[in-house]
């Protein structure tokens, strides 16, 4: 498997491409422009509720909630009627929840599908959170979750496809929490009492300060249910968990569910990031973590609480189980559809294909180089063949002048009668720029933070093959006897996607076809985003990209589209979307080279500038900015 060298990323500005966080261009950009003020009676007002022993006019003078929707036409003016009751928000002065001795504000966000509810619900989950001392309580429903999410500042958000509740929840969550600050649960958990009598913040400066004395700035609770999260105001480990829960939306649409997934959003991920302090006993409730000492960038203070609804008697949260039906979110399924609607789109086009390959080039070539020139055959296109997968064959380089060796391996491919695209930097970097990529709201988040040519030509294969099909191979690979000759191809007119099982005994991803717009693809592509956001660490060691972005990220996104394992036997598999993946072969017909000869060519990389991803030493790192 060969690339292209490492390739340069001058002028990028990135908030974080390195120690597992994302580099976010727009971020970075505007989050000197855009520092929310955590004030909520500098926001629009809404509802207040008064609380017991209050004065109204008092009270409605110094409360006033934040929200993004300015009017509330939906919601009924009606106090209540005999089974609904109106959800109002507890809203307390800025001088209790902002006061100076902590960062993180005293505002609870719950999120809730409506804000009339039963008088049951009211009673057993909605008022325990109202009688909770010293916070301002806010409810957030789907219709200001909504309008908060699309009109939000960050593309990525306004991108992002949420067909799940805990997809759902998630997104606000982080919103809000990034946004404004404050605390943040899953709406079936009710506080203990612990939590009502103040001792999860407020019991001793232990709870509010970690080491060396200063404040905290982020709680997340430890259990994998990520239950439980408080922040302040734009704190950059709650945007990394914004960046990785988009990052893990494409999980809603696979064989699996997002909820399956939603540990990798949660604690396991800020585990990896910090030392844990011993707790003094079973019964305590928040155990104090400090920064790894070389991460210099992050002075971010934590607290991990231990799995506080295991706690004896319910000490912070009570499950409310199983959750009414009346608090689940009734989600619109139709964002989801570009996976499916093969058939409302349209063919890609040759002319396109073309453009984008630089067709017509006319090349000259440094001394022992040859220029290699595409091929396009009668009844090898999109509307000239019969068959779901084009007869095109695709391969990358850094450029389109290669050694003999190299351009006689390509035309061993040419003779088996296929078109044929070689397409070099500049048609990688054209197909990125192409379009919007809305299907990959992170897409171009994450290409700065790509160092090296073998990442980039992982995302380049998924993103070319979802939108144009065709072929995939290597370039250092060679037909085998079972390829695509004539009279002797293994890909039929019927097969939908193709993929040959390589000799560790997974699916190939040096030699596969696909479909235009086939979910493997997407789902390819998406496992590729997320390998980056999650662990961007790796990036800076060049031949992990076999498990960010590469075999790795094929490999998942085999699973996610068909479900199994990821070791497959040779036979035909339906998956998302009713869309067939065809496997063929094993272990050791890869061995044997059936299907591909895989690494058949080798030498003279360095003439090209190019180099086995295994041999860069020193991959290219990416500059951090100052935070």
């Amino acid at each position: 498997m060969l690339f292209r060298h490492q390739l340069p990323i001058a002028g990028i500005v990135v908030l974080l491409c390195s120690y597992n966080f994302i580099g976010l261009i727009q971020v970075s950009k505007q989050l000197g422009n855009h520092v929310l003020n955590p004030n909520y009676e500098a926001l629009t007002p809404t509802f207040t509720n008064k609380t017991s022993g209050d004065d109204d006019s008092e009270h409605n003078d110094e409360a006033t909630l934040t929200t993004i929707v300015e009017n509330r036409s939906s919601i009924s003016l009606k106090e209540s009627h005999e089974d609904c009751i109106l959800i109002k928000n507890k809203v307390l002065p800025s001088n209790i929840t902002h006061s100076n001795d902590r960062l993180i504000p005293r505002v609870i966000h719950l999120f809730i599908p409506k804000r009339c509810l039963p008088p049951s619900i009211v009673e057993s989950i909605i008022q325990p959170w109202l009688d909770v001392p010293q916070h301002s309580i806010l409810f957030h429903d789907f219709e200001e979750i909504s309008h908060k999410l699309s009109t939000h500042r960050y593309d990525f958000v306004r991108r992002a496809c949420y067909i799940e509740q805990d997809a759902l929840v998630d997104l606000a969550r982080f919103v809000y929490l990034y946004d404004e600050g404050g605390l943040s649960f899953d709406i079936d958990y009710i506080p203990g009492p612990g939590f009502r009598n103040g001792t999860i913040f407020d019991a001793g400066s232990s709870a509010r300060k970690g080491y060396d004395n200063k404040p905290i700035h982020v709680v997340v609770e430890s259990d994998s249910d990520g239950r439980f999260v408080a922040a302040e105001p734009n704190n950059f480990l709650i945007m990394s968990s914004l960046l990785l829960t988009v990052g893990k939306l494409y999980s809603q649409f696979s064989s699996l569910t997002y909820h399956k997934f939603r540990a990798e959003v949660y604690p396991s991920y800020i585990n990896n990031l910090y030392f844990a302090g011993k707790p003094k006993s079973a019964r305590q409730v928040i155990i104090i973590r400090r920064p790894v000492k070389n991460m210099r960038l992050f002075t971010t203070h934590l607290h991990i609480m231990l799995n506080s609804s295991r706690l004896p008697g319910g000490e912070m949260l009570r499950l409310v189980s199983p959750l009414p039906q009346q608090l689940r979110f009734s989600l619109n399924q139709s964002c989801a559809q570009f996976l499916y609607e093969k058939q409302a789109r349209n063919p890609p086009s040759m002319e396109a294909l073309m453009n984008l390959t630089d067709h017509d080039q006319i090349m000259s070539c440094p001394p022992g180089l040859v220029p290699i020139s595409n091929q396009i055959l009668p009844n090898r296109s999109y509307s000239d063949s019969n068959k779901l997968i084009p007869p095109m064959l695709h391969m990358t380089a850094k450029s389109k002048c290669l050694t003999p060796a190299y351009r006689d391996n390509i035309n061993a491919w040419k003779d088996t009668q296929h078109s044929f695209f070689l397409h070099d930097d500049a048609a990688v970097q054209r197909l990125f720029d192409e379009e919007e990529w809305l299907e990959f709201p992170l897409l171009r988040e994450v290409l700065p933070c790509v160092n090296s040519g073998a990442m980039k030509a992982d995302i380049w294969r998924y993103l070319f093959t979802w939108k144009y099909g065709g072929i995939y191979t290597d370039m250092d690979n060679s037909p085998g006897l079972k390829s695509l000759w004539e009279g002797n191809n293994s890909i039929k007119p019927e097969d939908d996607a193709f993929f040959e099982v390589e000799r560790d005994g997974f699916p190939s991803q040096y030699f596969f076809a696909v479909s235009p717009h086939h979910p493997i693809s997407y789902f390819m592509l998406s496992r590729a985003i997320y390998g980056l956001l999650c662990c961007l660490k790796s990036v800076q060691r060049t031949a992990l990209a076999v498990s960010l972005t590469g075999p790795g990220a094929c490999k998942t996104g085999i699973m996610n589209a068909i479900g199994g394992s990821g070791y497959y036997n040779a036979a035909v598999y339906s998956g998302v979307g009713n869309r067939s993946v065809t496997i063929v072969g094993n272990k050791r017909t890869a061995r044997r080279g059936v299907y591909a000869w895989r690494s058949n060519v080798t030498g003279d990389l360095e003439l090209m500038n190019m180099s086995h991803y295994q041999n860069v030493k020193n991959p290219a790192r990416i500059k951090l900015p100052n935070h």
